[in-house]
């Protein structure tokens, strides 16, 4: 006899399963050769199919101990694993039934496999050891494993098992994974990694239940990765660790005893549960112990929010934060937070900040998701400011932040400069377009005008500002007043209808608006700006007002006395000067000649009017003239007439005439 052949068909055991099952041995002068050759062979617990193994042995030793096939070769299919240089040794020993085998120079993913096993009875193990693998080759390999998450992974990877089974199956699965030089681009290039160093390592063994459990770590040595929430480096590793049980049915991961740690600033404890089929989070729960907020930010916050409007925030104090979040159930965020600053400087030189806040103490809660309620919010603080001026004193403010939503639970009294603003109602929520929509119910107590202007650099007001604002809204950016809002000055009222206001701390805010005066009080406004004095009333409308970066570039105005108007209505020398200036005339003309013995004279009416355009403002005055348009109507003995010449004027040109009127100051009467 020359050969013996047997054909085995499929065959499986714990773990692994063959198809096509076939033996030979052939007998010739040298001895005998074995060849065994299966059509596939899969192993369920790692995720690889072979095809057409195919294993020679041409040295076989049979004898009556067993079988030994110290040199042989190995063969298979499959688009990564190349067998060119593998060798394979195996023994069976009948006598104590004992069976092993060692596979080398296998190649793997552009890498290099070794494997051994060894059983005795029932038991077995095996080990296995893959270095300097392509994560890039790899990546197929996992494609089941990972379902629909997408990503490009490149770098090397290292990996050894050992594993422990029986004739019941694995039993015991100790792994280490090393990942070098790894770079990563995942969610469309949302989460970006570069030069990598990953260590992972665990220890795990199937109890009675059929469960794995065991110890887990994984550790982020080098490399940097960017992502829409945080920037994470290791230039001290990334420490995570904890307890793992692992179900197989379900393919559920939990992850007990979980221990986080990136010093010097972050330290995090909790729990997790996760979906390995595919991969994805189903509970987490964390708690950091209280970390100072400004090495946070700048750490893992700055690098993402750089070229944005928030990259010159800077931080003080401490804050610890808890989360309890089920991706599709209820979710809760709380952070207890002690003593903390935040200020927001822009980066050119001279730059005023936008925004502030001191001493900032409290307790907040966000939830969502279903079955979640509102859990009131208690935050106060010392201190602060809007738009670098505008201060704001100590308060404490109630509220719920819940869903896509924030709601004021109890009245809110803000000190705002020497005045206050009473908050009745205040309500933001986000829709599902991500479009912010915001009501608000307030009261402005009055604040003094001179105080407002210094706060905002303006040129020095007299009087009281005050106002009703009935509700605002905040659409896609832009913030509305609705209905109309009602603001006290220079003892008169201004109400103000569709005011808009857009990009409020961006590069360029815009406002919109149309203003309609009523019974300003004329005293109180020329001596505010130094205009020379002027007694009477005075009302008027600016239609299509809107201002870019604080600046007018569009109005139409019209302001004049009432004719109802029944106040004295004097002028001054100065302000006839100025005004006359204001329209075209000269200069000091009324003190040169006989008027200039007059300090001030009466008035029958005046009035002023702009459409400015373009940088041009189309002039007109209370009435027209024969040449031009009158600014002050005369009265009485001696009587004055203001007559403005010039229709159209500069726009800059006429802030710098007003700008010189002011600080010219009266003038000397001889």
């Amino acid at each position: 006899m020359q050969a013996l052949g047997i054909s085995l068909g499929d065959l499986e055991g714990g773990g692994w399963r063959a198809s096509d099952v076939r033996a030979e041995v052939a007998f010739s002068a040298t001895g005998p050769t074995l060849d065994l050759a299966l059509g596939q062979l899969a192993l369920p617990e790692i995720p690889l199919v072979l095809h057409e193994v195919a294993l020679r042995c041409p040295e076989i030793e049979l004898g009556e101990v067993g079988i030994r096939c110290p040199r042989g070769e190995l063969r298979l299919r499959h688009p990564l694993i190349r067998t060119e240089d593998a060798r394979v040794s195996l023994l069976l020993d009948r006598a104590t039934g004992h069976t092993s085998a060692r596979v080398t120079g296998l190649g793997l993913a552009k890498g290099e496999v070794s494997a051994s096993f060894g059983a005795e009875g029932e038991s077995w193990r095996a080990r296995l050891d893959l270095e300097n693998l392509s994560a890039r080759d790899l990546m197929p390999l996992m494609s089941e494993q990972l379902g629909d998450f997408r990503a490009q992974i490149s770098g090397q990877v290292a990996l050894a098992l050992q594993a422990e089974g029986n004739s019941a199956g694995l039993r015991r699965l100790d792994w280490q994974i090393r990942v070098g030089d790894g770079d990563l681009s995942a969610g469309a290039g949302r989460w970006l990694g570069e030069d990598l160093a990953v260590e992972a390592e665990g220890k795990l063994a199937r109890g009675e239940d059929d469960r794995w459990r065991g110890p887990a770590s994984l550790a982020v040595t080098a490399g940097g990765l960017l992502s829409p929430y945080g920037f994470l480096d290791a230039k001290s590793p990334l420490e995570l660790r904890g307890e793992v049980t692992f179900d197989p049915p379900s393919g559920q991961i939990e992850l007990a005893g979980l221990n986080l740690e990136h010093p010097p600033l972050l330290g995090l404890r909790g729990r997790a549960s996760l979906a390995s089929r595919p991969p994805h989070l189903l509970h987490l729960q964390l708690a950091s112990h209280a970390t100072d907020l400004q090495g946070l930010y700048r750490r893992y916050f700055h690098p993402v929010l750089a070229e944005t409007p928030w990259q010159a925030l800077e931080w003080k104090g401490e804050a610890a934060v808890s989360l309890d979040w089920r991706p599709q159930g209820a979710r809760r965020v709380t952070a207890n937070l002690d003593t903390v600053s935040l200020e927001d400087r822009p980066g050119e030189a001279g730059g005023r900040p936008r925004f502030g806040l001191r001493g900032a103490s409290g307790r907040l809660v966000w939830s969502a998701g279903a079955g979640g309620t509102g859990e009131t919010s208690t935050l106060s603080w010392t201190g602060g400011h809007l738009l670098g001026g505008l201060s704001f004193g100590s308060a404490e403010v109630h509220f719920e932040l819940h869903g896509d939503a924030i709601r004021l639970t109890d009245p809110l009294v803000l000190p705002v400069l020497d005045g206050s603003l009473l908050v009745d109602r205040l309500e933001i929520g986000w829709e599902q377009n991500k479009s912010r929509q915001l009501a608000f119910d307030g009261v402005l107590t009055p604040v003094s005008m001179e105080r407002v202007s210094a706060a905002l650099d303006w040129p020095p007001l007299s009087g009281t500002l005050s106002g009703v604002i009935p509700g605002l809204s905040l659409d896609q950016g832009t913030l509305e007043v609705k209905g109309n809002l009602l603001i006290g000055l220079f003892e008169g009222d201004v109400l103000v209808r569709n005011l808009h206001l857009s990009d409020l701390f961006g590069a360029l805010p815009a406002l919109t608006a149309n203003l309609q005066l009523r019974g300003l009080d004329l005293e109180t406004l020329t001596r505010t700006f130094g205009f020379g004095k002027i007694t009477g009333r005075l009302e008027g409308e600016v239609q299509g007002l809107r201002l870019e970066g604080w600046h007018p570039v569009a109005f139409a105005a019209r302001l004049a006395t009432p004719a109802d108007d029944s106040t004295p209505h004097r002028i001054s020398q100065q302000a006839v000067e100025n005004l006359s200036a204001l329209g075209g005339g000269v200069s000091g003309a009324v003190s040169r000649g006989f008027l200039g013995l007059f300090q001030d004279f009466n008035y029958d009416r005046l009035g002023i009017g702009c459409r400015l355009q373009d940088g041009v403002c189309q002039m007109e005055g209370v009435t027209p003239a024969e040449q031009g348009y009158y600014l002050v109507v005369g009265r009485g003995v001696p009587q004055i007439n203001v007559i403005g010449f010039n229709r159209e004027v500069d726009w800059n040109e006429l802030v710098a005439r007003l700008i010189r009127a002011v600080e010219a100051g009266p003038p000397v009467v001889q």
